[in-house]
């Protein structure tokens, strides 16, 4: 099936939709809650397409991470011999337990995906795709624990907040671009696929919704040196790297000294700040501190 990369998608453009939705809503209890960034997709050819861009061909397992009311959920069940839905809601949590319970393919898990997913993973092992639907709040956390575990899923495609999506994808010397920006350019080639119109959504977000891609680009960084380094050195954007590696004293127990000489025999002059260094260079910088601290 073919998949449009940059068309803006709309939503239903009727009532019916909405209509059935707040009655499953009312039926099972379930309001929507803001501290969650609860916004439910109405549009069933908005979820087949990000079905389609997360799992593109059959695999053997799937991870869903926040799928509500099941409208992707229905897509990606038929192309995973086994899929795993993580809800933090427990209201939701039965609701989908009743729809997709009595299928031996697919596995509830409830509670917090951050808690979850350590224990999940070890009796699981790596699913070959993973989608999402993640509210701002919580995107950048859901994905660097992700990415920050090694974990390599063959794919990777999440819906968010345009913010968030713009952070993981960002360039050097732009405003979005920071050390989570890094962390995940690192190890994967982010790829904004399309966006998605509020009207898709209920309640609807006054914000806009982006679904952007993840897929391994070959390199496997020591992500607890990589990290380490990003979060000093973005410590405080208005700070150069020296100031802000001075600051923190140690860096994976090297000394700032020893880290500012590699600073320098890496090439990177101590008096830029950090969002001026590239993701090449980062790595190269990790790899030099890695080494040195026998890690």
């Amino acid at each position: 099936m073919s998949v449009d990369r940059t068309t803006v998608y709309p939503g239903a453009d009727d009532g019916t939709a909405r209509e059935r939705l707040i009655s499953s809503l009312e039926t099972h209890g379930i309001a929507p809650k803001k501290r969650w960034g609860q916004n439910f997709l109405l549009d069933t050819a908005v979820a087949e397409r990000i079905a389609v861009c997360a799992v593109p061909g059959a695999v053997d397992s799937a991870w869903e991470i926040g799928p509500g009311l099941g409208a992707v959920t229905r897509f990606v069940i038929g192309r995973a011999r086994r899929t795993a839905l993580f809800e933090i809601d427990w209201g939701i949590v039965r609701l989908l337990e009743a729809e997709f319970g009595d299928r031996a393919c697919v596995a509830v898990v409830p509670g917090d995906f951050l808690a979850t997913f350590p224990s999940a993973l070890a009796q699981r092992g790596v699913p070959d795709a993973v989608v999402g639907n993640l509210p701002y709040s919580a995107a950048t956390a859901i994905v660097a624990a992700i990415v920050e575990s090694g974990i390599r899923p063959k794919r990777m495609v999440f819906m968010a907040q345009k913010e968030a999506s713009d952070r993981f994808r960002a360039t050097p010397n732009s405003k979005a671009y920071g050390s989570l920006s890094v962390l995940v350019q690192a190890g994967w080639k982010v790829k904004r696929e399309f966006e998605i119109d509020s009207s898709a959504f209920y309640p609807r977000p006054n914000v806009r919704s982006e679904l952007f891609s993840m897929t391994p680009n070959g390199r496997s960084p020591s992500y607890r040196v990589l990290s380490e380094i990003t979060r000093v050195l973005f410590a405080s954007r208005r700070k150069t790297i020296r100031n802000n590696t001075i600051r923190a004293g140690t860096i994976v127990g090297l000394p700032s000294e020893e880290i500012l000489a590699i600073l320098h025999d890496s090439g990177v002059p101590s008096g830029l700040r950090a969002e001026a260094i590239d993701v090449e260079t980062y790595l190269a910088i990790s790899d030099r501190v890695a080494q040195r601290a026998n890690l």
